[in-house]
């Protein structure tokens, strides 16, 4: 089969394409599986636990804002394990939306006001 010049720069530059947007999406691909270690920053106590909680080469995310933009905004598709030291009305929130991309409530402590917990 013979490619005429323009055929062939064509394909190239598809090709070019298709491999640029590769490397972003297998990052993201990537991102959904870091462990993640949400903590209200109005709490200082919340982020000492929750950094204490969490393992290595996980990320610690302040929640900022409504607990449901805050998911969508931060955690839209997560898949890989979601701990976090908030209040009671916070876990509940993040608990619901959580459930509705596969994770389930593994783990929950409470902790005077603030409540430690665990998705997977």
């Amino acid at each position: 089969m013979e490619l005429a010049r323009r055929e062939f720069i064509v394909a190239g530059g598809m090709a070019a394409g298709a491999m640029a947007a590769l490397g972003p999406t297998a990052a993201r691909a990537a991102d959904q599986f870091i462990p993640v270690a949400i903590f209200d920053p109005a709490r200082p106590a919340s982020k000492a636990i929750a950094r204490a909680q969490a393992g290595p080469g996980t990320r610690l995310v302040p929640l900022k804002g409504d607990s449901v933009r805050f998911w969508h905004a931060e955690l839209a598709g997560h898949r890989g394990p979601v701990s976090g030291c908030t209040t009671w009305a916070d876990l509940v929130v993040l608990r619901g939306i959580a459930a509705e991309q596969g994770l389930r409530l593994r783990a929950e402590k409470r902790r005077d006001t603030l409540f430690t917990w665990v998705l997977g």
